[in-house]
Formats: structure tokens, sequence, C-alpha cells
């Protein structure tokens, strides 16, 4: 199988680091950076998330993926009061998140758009006045904030490593980030627990 992406990846990029100490290939890095931005907008935005994988489906033609329980509002409600929840401004930051992490880790401009068309539509159907670069700022600003830009790179560093990971694994490693844990209580727990602690 050759490259699904064609980016030029240099020493001086931070996703370099992350592709140096992980041994995996360019094109598994690039995927597990962009589902790890929206596996940790969803986690941050109270998107309610579900599993995340790097394992490619050929016969969908994606290369990974990083699910989201939307949240489903009664059929009456206006577009004026959907708005006012301020849902679909969260779900445009989450679709762009994975372009977003690219561009924190140093791919920008169309490189870091290769392969997220469907994020771009899932960000143009929602409500508001809002660009496709304004959803991309917004998931930068947020990315870049306190503890999850090393949020980002352990999630991505245990997507690369474990393939899937569930959400409840996810939020195990953004307390890692935040201070709340160790990993040396998290690789305890997976002793513990197996493959179902990761997978949870």
């Amino acid at each position: 199988m050759g490259n699904l992406f064609k980016i030029t990846i240099n020493k001086g990029m931070p996703i370099y680091e992350i592709i140096t100490k992980s041994g995996a290939c360019e094109d598994f890095v690039i995927t597990a950076i962009h589902e790890t931005g929206h596996l940790l907008s969803a986690i941050r935005l109270g998107l309610s998330p579900g599993v995340t994988t790097i394992v490619r489906n050929e016969d969908a033609g994606r290369a990974g993926g990083s699910e989201y329980e939307e949240t489903l509002l009664r059929g009456d409600v206006s577009d004026h009061e959907v708005i006012a929840t301020g849902l679909p401004r969260k779900e445009g930051i989450h679709s762009m998140a994975g372009v977003a992490a690219l561009r924190l880790m140093g791919i920008f401009d169309l490189d870091s758009l290769q392969g997220a068309d469907s994020d771009i539509e899932g960000a143009a159907r929602l409500l508001g006045d809002m660009s496709i670069e304004d959803y991309i700022n917004e998931a930068l600003d947020l990315l870049r904030s306190g503890t999850n830009p090393l949020a980002l790179q352990l999630l991505a560093e245990q997507l690369l490593l474990h393939k899937t990971i569930g959400s409840g694994y996810a939020e195990q490693i953004v307390s890692v980030a935040d201070g709340e844990t160790t990993m040396e209580e998290t690789l305890e727990a997976i002793e513990l627990w197996g493959e179902r602690f990761i997978l949870d």
C-alpha cells in the first residue's frame, strides 16, 4: 500500500518528533494526529466521544475515524434556538479539529486539508456565518490552550501504539496530560484490565 498523503515532513516540524519516537510511517502519524484532534476537541467540548481508530477501511475509503455521539435536538426547535445552544459552533470546531491538529504540528495550508473532505462538508452544513477557516482557527485556539498540546501528543502516541482506543481510555490519557494521574498508573490499569481498558 502506497502513501495516502503527499506531504513533506521536515526535522523542524513538531510532527517529526512523534514520527521519530513512534517509529510509525508518516501516513499513520498524520492520520493519528488528525483523528486525535477530533477526539481531544470532542472531550474538551463535551461532545461525548466514542471510539477512535487509525485502522484503514479501504471499502469506505477512510484512513481512520473518530466517533462522537451527535446531540439530537427536538424537531420543533428553531434555527435561532439551535444557534443559541452553541452546538453548531462546537460541532464546527470539532469538524475542523483534525486539520487544526495537523497545523499545530507544522503541516499548513492545503497539506493540512488532505483527506478532510467529509470534515469540510460537515462544517459547511452547520448553521451560522462562520467560514471553514473560522472553524479551523477556533479549533487551533482550543488545541493550543492549557495542556492540550501535550494531550494531543500523548493521545496520538497511544493511538499509534494501540491502533484503536475508546473514549474512557482517551479521557484517562487526557487526565495524564492535565496532571491528574500518571502514565505509570495508566500502565498498571492496562496490566490489570488488559485490552478492554484501552477500548473502553
